[in-house]
This record gives structure tokens, C-alpha cells and sequence, in this order.
């Protein structure tokens, strides 16, 4: 046997090992053809035909029935973040340590997230408005009046000047309710032409009415360092006593709200009751109020 003989022989026989190797998927209606592969003329040898089982359509080279390629492997997604804060262990794809926001009993707070304002501690914020902490829970209100001094409707007018008059109202503690809540009340009135100046304390009755209104009353006592009799130039008060009762209005506009501007008027004066002189002192004019 020559040597093109046994090269027809041997070809077909190597085509058929390496398609018997293969493990088909989805061979068509010839199952393994090799007619293609004879040389002309030559018939077909018999083969038993391969039983194929049912499977996707095939890839690769459609007429030698390859195995097809494995599926690519599914994407690794990560897991969920857990509803901790994660930390990673290391610099590089380290394993991810979890660990707790929340803080341990009796230990500092977390940071806040970002992009989360920090509400500033309640002491600086009654800084910021000038106001203590402690102040601001006794402190209800405070008033600045400039006002002319002995020009009301009822003393003698002899004395002269304008008084400054810082005032401070505190809460009203909760034994006054029975009597509305009037809120206790210090102030002075402080002459500046060297006439008579006067220190009081009692108690305000405050009242806000048509939304923008407001109003007010004062009853208390009063202490004066002005003259007790008639000097006879007509250049002083002569108050008779020392202690004096005192009352005062207010009338006021809202201009928010924690600031007023108002109308005042007081009087002093002893009502008779421990002299036989009694001319008393009258002060009108302007003041400006802070709701604490």
C-alpha cells in the first residue's frame, strides 16, 4: 500500500477520533458529516449516527460540533450595607470590618453625618443674644425710657431736666396668678439736672390686645432723694415722706415679636397719708422694650 493510500485511509480515521473526543451539544440533521472531508468519489463509511440529547443551539465551528464555551460567571455584586458604619480593614480590597454608630452607654457621641448642621450648645445661643442661661429663666423683660422730667398733669412743675429710666420685669411666680400674674417689676428714674431721682419696685400688669397692641400697668412703692418740705424758692418737689407710693401706664406698639416702643407715664406722690405736704412728681415720655 503506497503512502497516498494510507493517507486516504488514516484522514477520514482521525477526523472521526477527534469528533468522537468532542462532546457534541447540538449536532444538526447529519450528525458528524464527514463527506466533506473524503476525497471525491470515495462513499461514506458507516458509522452508527451519535444520539444527541436536547440542548441550546451550538457554537463554535457549526459543522465539527465543538463544546461550547462555559457561560461567562455572574457579576459579584456586594452585599448589602448592613445598618452600621463600615470601615474598611486595610489600604487595599482587605476584608470590611463593621462596626456600630450607635454610641456605647456612657461614651462620646458619634460625629454627625455630612452635610448635617451641628445645633450649637444652648449656652452660646443665650450668649449670642446677650442673655445667660440662667438669666433667661427669671428674666421676662426689660425696659429703657428717656423721659421729661415733672411735666405730668398733677404735680407743681417746679423741678426740671430729663430722667433716664432703666426698668427690669421678672416672671411672675405662681403664687400671684390668683391677682392675674403681674410680673414683678425694679427700676429708677435717674434726674439729669441734679433734681429728685427715685428708685421703685411693685408689680406690672402686661396685656397685648389687636394683635400689634400692647399695654401695661404699674402699682408699687418708690424711695426719693429729693426735698421733704416747701423751700419757699419754688425750686424743689417737697414730697412730704420718703417712701412714696408709685403707678405707672404704658401704651405700646409691637414692632415684632420682642421689641415695643411705647408711651409712658408715672406719678409719686404719698396720697396724704404721713404729711400735710404732698406735691408729688409727674414724668412723661418715651420707652423702648425687650421681650426676653
Amino acid at each position: 500500500m503506497g503512502v497516498a493510500d494510507w493517507l486516504r485511509g488514516a484522514i477520514p480515521a482521525m477526523a472521526l477520533g477527534a469528533m468522537a473526543l468532542a462532546e457534541p451539544v447540538a449536532a444538526g440533521p447529519r450528525g458528524y458529516d464527514v463527506a466533506p472531508y473524503l476525497p471525491a468519489g470515495e462513499a461514506r463509511p458507516a458509522i452508527a449516527q451519535p444520539i444527541y440529547s436536547a440542548a441550546p443551539p451550538r457554537v463554535g465551528l457549526p459543522e465539527m460540533g465543538f463544546r461550547p464555551l462555559p457561560p461567562a460567571a455572574p457579576p459579584i455584586h456586594a452585599t448589602p450595607a448592613p445598618a452600621t458604619t463600615p470601615y474598611r480593614a486595610g489600604p487595599g480590597y482587605g476584608p470590611i470590618e463593621t462596626r456600630s454608630s450607635a454610641p456605647a452607654a456612657g461614651g462620646p457621641a458619634p460625629p454627625p453625618a455630612p452635610g448635617v448642621p451641628t445645633p450649637p450648645p444652648a449656652s452660646s445661643v443665650s450668649a449670642a443674644s446677650g442673655v445667660s442661661a440662667t438669666a433667661a429663666t427669671w428674666l421676662e423683660e426689660v425696659r429703657l425710657g428717656f423721659l421729661a422730667h415733672s411735666i405730668g398733669p398733677i404735680n407743681q412743675h417746679y423741678e426740671t431736666g430729663m430722667d433716664i429710666n432703666p426698668e427690669i420685669l421678672f416672671r411672675s411666680p405662681g403664687f400671684l396668678r390668683p391677682i392675674l400674674a403681674p410680673l414683678p417689676t425694679i427700676g429708677a428714674t435717674i434726674n439729669t439736672a441734679d433734681d429728685t431721682s427715685i428708685f421703685y419696685a411693685g408689680l406690672t400688669w402686661r396685656a397685648d390686645f389687636l394683635e400689634r397692641f400692647t399695654g401695661s400697668f404699674f402699682f408699687g412703692g418708690a424711695v426719693h432723694d429729693g426735698a421733704l418740705v416747701d423751700d419757699k424758692l419754688g425750686t424743689r418737689h417737697a414730697f412730704g415722706c420718703r417712701v412714696l407710693f408709685r403707678e405707672g401706664i404704658d401704651l405700646g406698639v409691637k414692632l415684632d415679636q420682642a421689641h415695643v416702643v411705647s408711651l409712658f407715664l408715672d406719678h409719686v406722690s404719698h396720697v396724704g397719708l404721713c404729711a400735710d405736704v404732698n406735691q408729688g412728681n409727674d414724668n412723661f415720655g418715651l420707652r423702648l422694650h425687650r421681650r426676653l
